[in-house]
């Protein structure tokens, strides 16, 4: 059967999904812990699931889908709130922890934007060439040059 980790990560699909994993999952014929296939089962099933959906036009639904794989709550509400696609919360949660918090207190596009996601993206590569100009490095300011602390 199933343990409580490939459980709890079924449930986390939305209800269509569970059905299609449900129905297309089929048990390794050797024996061994299937869990662990199952749950990668479920990870690959989601992200085709979102890849479909990227063309449509509900951009909240592929939102809530990237968020629902992101462990901070902070930065899955920002995804959803934005309606971010793949590129635009992917570009957000490849950066460090530190610049991921100036993004989330900073980023405000004006109305009249349309395409969100591209001008977050070009947002994130701003905040990083800056943090990378001012000294800072991907692994925290203790990397800095002693010129740049005087």
């Amino acid at each position: 059967g199933l343990n409580d980790d490939s459980s709890r990560k079924l449930r986390s699909l939305a209800p269509a999904l569970q059905q299609r994993v449900i129905a297309s999952f089929e048990a390794p014929a050797m024996p061994g812990d299937i869990n662990g296939k199952f749950i990668m089962f479920c990870v690959r099933m989601a992200k085709e699931h979102r890849e479909e959906n990227s063309g449509q036009h509900d951009k909240y639904t592929v939102a809530a889908a990237i968020a629902a794989d992101v462990g901070d709550p902070a930065l899955a509400e920002f995804i959803v709130n934005w309606s971010l696609n793949e590129r635009g919360a992917s570009k957000l949660l490849s950066l460090p922890v530190e610049l991921q918090r100036k993004v989330l207190a900073e980023f405000a596009p004006p109305a009249h934007v349309t395409d969100v996601s591209e001008r977050l993206f070009q947002f994130c590569v701003r905040v990083l060439k800056t943090h990378q100009e001012q000294g800072g490095s991907m692994s925290g300011a203790h990397h800095r040059s002693a010129s740049a602390v005087v």
